[in-house]
């Protein structure tokens, strides 16, 4: 069931994509590769007079890298909107199966050891993403792209790794938020220097969205002493490397970096909890969730990694970092938990960050 609702998102965003002007190879390539590429209408080559002056007169901009042929090298209208509207889409669509895959992983916690229903977990998502490239017959990387992903499972670990330590001598009222705002704000700084300013519009959102972050995750108010702070801050460092490192990736790569990624985190988890002397394997009660939890988080990261091929590096790992609402949803929907004051504010402020954003 999980396995089947996960390709049904794989369809839903290729026919959104469609909508919105998106060719197969727009999506670089390996993502919903369905044999030749079909330029749809709004794609088309323009008239020769208009390909010499621009849309509107001015000089056509160099094509941009991964690029593909039957995208114009020059920018005009739709071709933007649907860059920006692709983003935010899968953007949103990252946080809401890292959100789901965090709620499935926390119950699966609750029957066994949580060490161990991580290494599962993303072991799950090492096999579906290689199922993946197998399937939509993705070229395998370059070496600096199994560099790149190597790189970002590594970092991604230790961030985890991290973030359960701070949990467990610190408050999660504390660790939680200062992680979450950390893991936005590196890719938000990284995006800065290497692409520039975003609008003014933009600047407002990822102010409001990385209050919302905090807000979401502070679950309790807190007056105690800030203990495993340094950890939450490396926790938050080691999430955030991840988004920046996995977006170095060529454009015409998708699965194969990711299950690169999560193979390196696998191995690292399991020398870490060897040396911990850690359970390896879950216990059965809790397989199915941890099936679901594998499968919404790799899903999740394919989303984020075309989030940010589409479009800037800050305006994806912001919305994608809205994940902690789709967890509190959830726990409200089926555990019945009720949000805090503090959460639903934060989800207000979500709810007013992705327009201006979007702008």
């Amino acid at each position: 069931m999980a396995l089947a609702g996960s390709f049904t998102w794989l369809l839903y965003l290729q026919a959104v994509s469609e909508k919105i002007g998106l060719s197969a190879s727009f999506l670089e390539g390996s993502f919903l590769k369905i044999g030749t590429v079909v330029c749809h209408s709004s794609l088309e080559k323009p008239p020769a007079a208009a390909r010499k002056r621009g849309r509107l007169g001015h000089s056509p901009r160099p094509q941009s890298r991964g690029a593909p042929p039957c995208i114009p090298a020059f920018s005009f209208k739709g071709t933007t909107m649907s860059r920006a509207l692709a983003t935010i889409i899968f953007g949103l669509a990252a946080s809401l199966c890292w959100g789901s895959g965090d709620f499935s992983g926390g119950l699966a916690s609750r029957r066994a050891n949580a060490s161990s229903v991580v290494t599962a977990a993303y072991a799950v998502g090492f096999v579906l993403l290689v199922a993946l490239a197998l399937i939509w017959r993705e070229p395998f990387p370059s070496s600096i792209d199994i560099v790149w992903g190597g790189l970002a499972g590594l970092a991604g670990a230790i961030g985890l790794i991290a973030f359960y330590s701070a949990l467990s001598i610190g408050r999660m009222g504390i660790t939680a938020p200062v992680s979450a705002v950390l893991t936005a704000t590196i890719p938000v700084l990284f995006s800065t220097f290497t692409e520039g300013l975003p609008n003014l519009f933009q600047l407002g959102g990822f102010v409001l969205a990385l209050l919302a972050i905090g807000l979401i995750s502070r679950p309790e108010r807190s007056t105690a002493r800030p203990e495993g702070l340094g950890l939450a801050l490396l926790a938050g460092c080691g999430f955030g490397c991840f988004f920046v490192l996995i977006s170095r990736v060529n454009h015409d790569s998708t699965f194969w970096p990711l299950a690169v990624a999560r193979f390196s985190s696998v191995l690292f988890l399991l020398v870490v909890g060897g040396i911990r002397r850690r359970p390896v394997l879950p216990r059965l009660t809790a397989v199915p969730l941890v099936l679901l939890a594998g499968i919404l988080d790799a899903i999740g990261n394919a989303f984020f990694v075309l989030a940010t091929h589409t479009g800037r590096l800050d305006v994806a790992a912001v919305l994608s970092s809205l994940y902690p609402a789709a967890t509190v949803l959830l726990a409200a929907l089926v555990l019945r938990e009720r949000a805090t004051r503090i959460q639903a504010m934060g989800i207000l402020l979500a709810l007013v960050a992705v327009p201006l954003i979007s702008a």
